[in-house]
């Protein structure tokens, strides 16, 4: 019964707007629109390979995977760590061996001792991932700039189609106005 009652609701809303009240709120709303220009610029290939280089995010990745680089050199970079190891025997015991007093305590310090100057191989597999990481990052941005360049060459004859098209209808124009001033003649 409810869903009817709000069926009657909405005819009864839709009968009182009126064409005429439609007119006037469409008059109402028109008068908040903007004019929206276009702004003409003129885009030359150095300034598009130089905006595509900044903006795009595969070239990013590269900033991202050098900051991984870093930390790893980083890590490289240090020496094998010192472990603290304690134990304790007969802590707990039965009989005359149930206090502490009879309980045995081993601590030792120990670290990996590097041969074969291993170190220093780890921070030269890291600068030789840098390197080859920057001519990867060189790669991707003259692919970059091979495209810019093709896809700015395709909109140059672009534009060149366009300018031969118009040329081609004002002649076809001025051609029909003459033909059409010799036929009324």
């Amino acid at each position: 019964m409810a869903l009817n009652t709000c069926v009657h609701r909405k005819i009864a809303i839709l009968r009182c707007v009126t064409p005429r009240l439609k007119y006037i709120a469409l008059l109402a709303l028109s008068l908040f629109t903007f004019n929206v220009y276009a702004f003409e610029k003129q885009l030359n290939l150095q300034e598009a390979i130089q905006w595509t280089l900044k903006q795009n995010p595969e070239l990013k990745i590269f900033d991202f995977k050098q900051t991984a680089l870093t930390g790893q050199e980083q890590t490289a970079s240090l020496n094998p760590a010192y472990e603290l190891e304690v134990e304790a025997e007969n802590f707990a015991g039965s009989g005359e061996f149930n206090a502490f007093d009879s309980a045995e305590l081993t601590v030792a310090l120990s670290s990996v001792i590097e041969m074969g100057d291993k170190r220093s191989a780890r921070i030269g597999l890291v600068s030789k991932s840098r390197v080859l990481l920057n001519a990867e990052k060189e790669v991707s941005a003259l692919n970059l700039m091979a495209q810019v360049t093709e896809k700015y060459v395709e909109v140059l004859a672009a534009q060149q189609r366009v300018i031969l098209a118009e040329n081609a209808l004002s002649l076809a124009q001025e051609t029909l106005e003459i033909v059409s001033q010799r036929n009324r003649a």
